[in-house]
């Protein structure tokens, strides 16, 4: 899509903020289907050549973008936390970060979600930490055996729930009973 729009605005170029917090590897990815990766921004404008005609919407694709595994965003936080070693990086950006690259997967499992979020301590603590929660957020993935998070509910919303089911259960009761206590009174 970012060539195409490249193409027929006659831009040179694409910026991307938001969606490459959650996947950095946006636009060096490897393609499914066969279709051949664009892993550099060489390569991306070489392909800008299949896009001849001034309408996006009637050029030809190179190919939908999706992640090769669930474990993707595992792997990129691994290559992130790297370079936070190179370059300096406050940590609070760091979590931001984490969190934005295994995100979704973070939805199904909270008690690795919950792990996240407790750690702490040095720089090289912090990314040690997080080096262990990802490893073991890849360990749960491997075993669903899915590309795909699927999202449950927290303990905690579960409980929230039955409470308000069982309050909900209360109301009508009292409900009940007051409209029998009215009868009665309106018979007497």
């Amino acid at each position: 899509d970012a060539i195409a729009l490249m193409n027929y605005t006659g831009a040179n170029g694409v910026m991307s903020a938001e969606g490459l917090l959650s996947d950095p590897a946006l636009f060096g990815r490897r393609v499914r289907a066969g279709v051949a990766s664009m892993t550099s921004v060489d390569e991306a404008m070489a392909q800008r050549t299949r896009y001849s005609e001034p309408d996006p919407s009637t050029a030809e694709p190179v190919g939908a973008l999706w992640p090769a595994s669930g474990t993707e965003g595992c792997d990129l936080l691994r290559e992130y936390l790297e370079l936070t070693r190179e370059y300096a990086t406050p940590m609070r950006m760091v979590r931001a970060h984490a969190h934005r690259m295994l995100g979704e997967w973070l939805k199904e499992f909270h008690d690795v979600r919950d792990k996240l979020v407790r750690c702490h301590g040095t720089p090289e603590e912090y990314r040690n930490q997080l080096l262990e929660v990802s490893d073991e957020l890849r360990a749960c993935i491997v075993r669903t055996e899915r590309d795909f998070p699927v999202e449950k509910l927290t303990d905690r919303a579960l409980r929230r729930l039955e409470e308000a089911k069982e309050l909900e259960e209360r109301k009508a009761e009292a409900i009940r009973q007051q409209a029998a206590e009215e009868s009665m009174l309106a018979s007497l």
